[in-house]
């Protein structure tokens, strides 16, 4: 495998198969809350299932709350007779940059049935720029024999059809600390994880990498399946781009609903930083 070495040395700088191309529907909520040097605005569905999945969203404190070390909680909470997801969005913009994730659990071990979500996207441009969609997801979509569960994705994937824009990686953490990143460039791509939370981490402790390069031939424009996209290469940012993060269930069975988790539990992810970092 090449050896991409830009994401480490960004990290000493500043000591998402998706088998999916649905819309995270914008909140109806308000509540917000401070953390990594943003607000974030919190996902409320009021009792409607929506996408992704799809699901029910609640801003409840049982579904994303800060504890007292100030890391991010997000919990899939079995409320009413009812799973319930969560997700968190920036209520400022981003563009092209690095984008760090620092992960306190034990990500390799989710449920088949539950995808955590770290990405970008903007609600207006699905059919001209793809919602600025780049993914990072560890997810099993429904296959507890699935050895690959971390996914990175520039979209449009076509529901994971179009296989050059996406690939998947085996993850077997030896510890409930781990980071992710993605560097977006206009041209390129290039996505990163590693084993403990190290700045910068050691290439010892890669997990995977990945790079889509636009000058890549086999990379050639496509257009998305569920909004009928436009042809692209590769999204651009754009003046609504956030940073989003959710954990939700995916619909295993094609019913039109998020699928309960298999083991009958409930879910939860901690975050400890997300650090985003401006192209210059």
């Amino acid at each position: 495998m090449k050896k991409l070495f830009i994401l480490p040395v960004v990290f000493l700088i500043i000591t998402s198969a998706c088998h999916r191309d649905e819309e995270p529907q914008p909140s109806t909520g308000e509540r917000t809350f401070e953390w990594s040097g943003f607000t974030w605005i919190v996902k409320a569905s009021e009792n409607r299932y929506i996408g992704p999945g799809a699901n029910l969203f609640y801003d409840s404190t049982s579904n994303v709350w800060l504890d007292d070390d100030g890391y991010l909680h997000l919990k899939i909470a079995y409320i009413d007779g009812r799973f319930t997801c969560a997700e968190v969005y920036t209520k400022e913009t981003v563009s092209y940059g690095t984008y760090v994730f620092k992960l306190k659990s034990r990500v390799d071990q989710l449920d088949k049935n539950v995808v955590l979500g770290l990405f970008t996207w903007n609600d207006s441009s699905c059919y001209t720029n793809t919602n600025s969609e780049i993914d990072i997801e560890y997810a099993k979509w429904g296959s507890a024999a699935n050895p690959n569960s971390l996914v990175f994705s520039v979209q449009p994937t076509n529901g994971g059809n179009y296989s050059e824009r996406t690939r998947s990686f085996p993850v077997k953490l030896n510890q409930n600390k781990s980071i992710c990143s993605f560097s977006w460039l206009p041209g390129k791509v290039n996505w990163a994880a590693f084993q403990g939370l190290y700045d910068p981490p050691p290439y010892s402790d890669l997990i995977a990498e990945w790079e889509y390069d636009t000058n890549n031939s086999a990379n050639i424009p496509r257009g998305g399946s569920w909004c009928n996209s436009m042809p692209i290469k590769i999204p651009d940012p754009e003046t609504n781009t956030r940073i989003h993060l959710n954990l939700w269930l995916f619909d295993a069975n094609n019913n039109g609903y998020g699928d309960r988790p298999s083991d009958g539990n409930e879910a939860e992810v901690i975050i400890q930083e997300v650090q985003y970092i401006p192209s210059k």
